[in-house]
């Protein structure tokens, strides 16, 4: 299955990428606000995703979200869509590492997830993408914690392993993106590159060395 790359650098770009990605009832523009923002809405009409030119959230069900950007390092530069029920948002500049992304994609729960990099800064690779934040609009609000992904020092080996990004999700009842993946331990120099790799069956991912996004096949 072809995986298809938007370029952005306007908010009409931006717009039309992720009304192409599949996983909104509506976006619209919020003309009311400096600077103007990309409003995202579910079927039900909560609004779950929020963008300006460099700028992100991510909204739960009881008003908190998750953010991350605004800066000139955090300038989103390509959406990627997928066979699958999930998309990238490919964020940097010259002074930002090429890695690091927003991963968007349905739940098994049937929301949309989102995980946001911790940071989004200009020298240290790490601190932009070892860390990241979940939510999707069912999970608890008092539920902050950050997915680790690897420490100072990554986890590297002959293979890689693959776990679904987890969201917040009730005590008892797992939630997580179906078609997305953070990869706590990589193959050796994988990692600060978006690439497409291969599985074992024939299943074909794009990644950066710290998470993965499933195209075609079931996850």
């Amino acid at each position: 299955m072809a995986i298809t790359r938007y370029t952005l650098g306007t908010l009409e770009a931006l717009k039309t990428a992720l009304e192409a990605t599949g996983l909104f009832n509506d976006t619209q523009y919020d003309d009311d606000t400096t600077p103007t923002n990309v409003l995202c809405y579910d079927e039900d009409d909560h609004l779950i995703f929020e963008a300006t030119s460099n700028s992100f959230k991510a909204y739960k069900s009881g008003g908190t979200y998750i953010s991350c950007g605004g800066s000139s390092y955090g300038v989103p530069t390509y959406l990627y869509t997928f066979s699958t029920q999930a998309a990238v948002i490919h964020l940097g500049n010259a002074k930002a590492n090429a890695s690091t992304c927003i991963v968007m994609g349905k739940t098994n729960t049937g929301t949309v997830g989102f995980a946001f990099p911790r940071t989004v800064g200009a020298t240290s690779v790490n601190a932009d993408v070892s860390t990241m934040s979940v939510a999707a609009w069912d999970d608890p609000d008092d539920m902050t914690s950050l997915l680790t992904i690897s420490g100072s020092t990554p986890m590297e080996g002959n293979s890689t392993e693959i776990v679904h990004i987890p969201m917040h999700g009730a005590y008892g009842e797992p939630e997580y993106i179906e078609d997305a993946f953070f990869i706590p331990m990589a193959q050796s120099g994988m990692r600060s590159l978006m690439q497409e790799i291969v599985d074992s069956d024939g299943k074909s991912y794009l990644t950066n060395g710290w998470v993965a996004v499933l195209d075609g096949g079931e996850s």
